[in-house]
């Protein structure tokens, strides 16, 4: 929570600077489509938090500010759109995005035999399981009776097997949506070399499947597709592309038992685990409790009919749509479909002219993890990066100032 204050109170310092800044200079501020529509969504946020669920006003003002994702991303976007980047500093990030995927990685297979490792072990804590010190003793027992002793989150994280790798102090999404953009920004990328690349490609295949969630190994498949669906051979990139993956999946089955994974258990429990059922569940309460405020929404509240339907079956609506839909209604939603509308043509246009694709799929992940997950606002610095990347990189991929490239 500290972490979200900073970089809200930050973002908002910088946001008022670079205004003044443009004004006293007489420059103007970009604000592009998507960006336009970004602020749009978050007035009409703020407005049904006043007047549909009196949110604003019950956690009080500055905590909505700093607390809401969507007002994070668009003053990051914000002053992503204003500022301009030093070349050299570019490069010193593209060169660091390697070590960090390959340490991240090593972290997530530590974390097989060390639950513990490298983990924010605040998601575990409770009444009964204050210290990590009780955590760990907790751990070596192993029994259902002890695991209940942990908070809601940490008991189900052991119990299933999830690995956040470097990821967990920031939050539970992180671990597919950050590191699979730095990812997707390394396969796209021409000047990094083959062996770079497939080092890279290694490294996130281990932290997306090692991390047990579905969604985050979907769209490392998708976003690994960027490979071969732009290449001049497309069928021999394609095959070469399954032979790899297989070769490490063999690879993972022979080696996973010394690591100590039970791979039928993995299979079982997690890749044909009956938690699909929360996601079809999804469906039938929200068509229960959206015709009650289809139109505005119910100003991102969970009202007492929705609480009664998930009550001993689920948290949440799981599917990032639907709860999107019931907490902003339609008009809402309208929005946020013409805001991505706007963002991935503005991806679009730069990927066709540059032919650099990795920005494209690293923002096009948000919309497919949302089919199973609840994260819709793009706050993640992953995102933010890629953005940076896609503003910067030229035709022969290599960084250079986008005032140079493509115009408005």
């Amino acid at each position: 929570m500290l972490g979200i204050y900073l970089f809200s109170v930050i973002s908002i310092l910088l946001s008022i600077e670079l205004l003044l800044t443009k004004a006293a200079l007489n420059v103007p501020v970009r604000l592009p489509l998507y960006l336009r529509f970004l602020g749009l969504l978050v007035l009409y946020q703020m407005l049904t938090a006043i007047f549909v669920s009196e949110e604003f006003m019950d956690i009080g003002p500055f905590k909505y500010i700093y607390s809401n994702n969507f007002i994070r991303a668009f003053l990051a976007f914000f002053i992503l759109e204003n500022t301009m980047f030093s070349i050299r500093s570019l490069n010193v990030v593209k060169f660091l995005i390697l070590p960090l995927l390959v340490i991240a990685a090593g972290v997530a297979i530590v974390q097989i035999s060390d639950p513990f490792f490298f983990t924010d072990t605040d998601m575990f804590l409770s009444e009964e399981a204050n210290s990590v010190k009780k955590l760990e003793q907790i751990l070596r027992d192993g029994s259902v009776t002890s695991l209940s002793k942990l908070s809601n989150a940490g008991s189900r994280f052991l119990v299933e097997g999830y690995r956040n790798s470097i990821y967990s102090w920031i939050n539970t999404t992180a671990v597919g949506l950050d590191s699979l953009s730095l990812f997707s920004i390394v396969i796209g990328l021409k000047s990094y070399r083959k062996i770079q690349r497939v080092i890279v490609w290694v490294a996130s295949a281990l932290i997306s499947f090692l991390c047990s969630y579905r969604w985050v190994m979907l769209n490392f498949i998708v976003t690994s597709s960027q490979l071969v669906i732009h290449q001049k051979s497309l069928i021999l990139n394609s095959i070469k592309l399954v032979l790899l993956l297989a070769v490490i999946l063999v690879g993972v089955y022979y080696t996973a038992p010394l690591l100590g994974i039970d791979i039928q258990a993995f299979v079982e429990e997690r890749l044909l685990s009956e938690s699909a059922g929360t996601r079809l569940y999804a469906f039938e309460v929200f068509g229960k409790v959206f015709p009650d405020n289809a139109i505005l929404g119910t100003g991102a509240e969970d009202t007492g009919a929705m609480n009664r339907l998930i009550r001993g079956k689920t948290g949440q609506i799981h599917v990032g749509y639907l709860k999107f839909l019931y907490y902003y209604g339609m008009i809402g939603f309208l929005i946020y479909m013409v805001f991505l509308g706007g963002l991935f043509s503005y991806l679009y246009k730069r990927a066709k002219k540059t032919k650099y694709w990795g920005s494209f799929f690293a923002f096009l992940m948000v919309p497919i993890a949302n089919l199973t997950l609840v994260d819709m606002s793009f706050d993640h610095h992953g995102l933010y990066l890629a953005m940076i990347f896609a503003k910067y990189i030229n035709e022969d991929h290599v960084f250079e100032s986008p005032y140079n490239q493509i115009t408005e």
